[in-house]
C-alpha cells in the first residue's frame, strides 16, 4: 500500500547507509553517528522514491533521538 508506514532499524540504517557510501552517494551519514544510535529504536522514512529501477532514495527521521536537526 502507498501509505504503509516504513522505517529501518540501526542495522539496515547502517547497512543502507554503508551501499551509499560504497556507491559514492552525494548523501550519507557519518558513520560515527549511526554507531552511537541506541539499539532498538526505529527510524520513520518520511519520504522516499524510486530513483531507478534499482535505486531508491530516502529521507530518515532522527528527531526522536536528537531532537530537531537542520
Amino acid at each position: 500500500m502507498m501509505n504503509d508506514t516504513r522505517y529501518f532499524t540501526k542495522q539496515l540504517l547502517i547497512e543502507y547507509n554503508n551501499a551509499a557510501i560504497r556507491e559514492k552517494r552525494n548523501r550519507s551519514i557519518k558513520e560515527e553517528v549511526l554507531e552511537n544510535l541506541q539499539e532498538g529504536y526505529i527510524f520513520p522514512i518520511t519520504f522516499n522514491m524510486y530513483h531507478s529501477k534499482d535505486e531508491m532514495r530516502v529521507m530518515i527521521s532522527l528527531y526522536s533521538i536528537f531532537g530537531y536537526v537542520n
